[in-house]
């Protein structure tokens, strides 16, 4: 399967973390964790396009949030790439998260 060729100059998340950087307009590091809502319009570019990029950046978490299936994926880059993960995430150094998913689409 052939992804879309998309070229942005940057990518705007849903939601992301970085840890222990200064907060600005601009995020020029790369962030811990980088939470997506789908929608009909970024479904594919969130799945396929910032997946892959996002992986091979090192974006250490992707969190993907589908209110229309009412599912939650977690996904933890390894060095083969991203693999389901479970349990606390562990971001950096001093720097964990816990979140309780659960009623997330209630």
């Amino acid at each position: 399967m052939a992804l879309p060729r998309y070229i942005p100059h940057y990518t705007v998340e849903d939601f992301l973390i970085t840890c222990g950087h200064n907060p600005s307009d601009f995020v020029e590091e790369t962030p811990v964790l980088i939470v997506e809502v789908l929608s009909e319009s970024t479904r594919q570019r969130d799945l396929l396009y910032k997946r892959e990029m996002y992986e091979q950046h090192g974006v250490k978490y992707y969190i993907l949030a589908d209110p229309k299936s009412r599912n939650t994926q977690i996904l933890f880059n390894i060095e083969e790439g991203f693999e389901t993960s479970q349990g606390p995430l562990r971001l950096s150094d001093g720097c964990s998260l816990e979140a309780d998913l659960s009623g997330i689409y209630s």
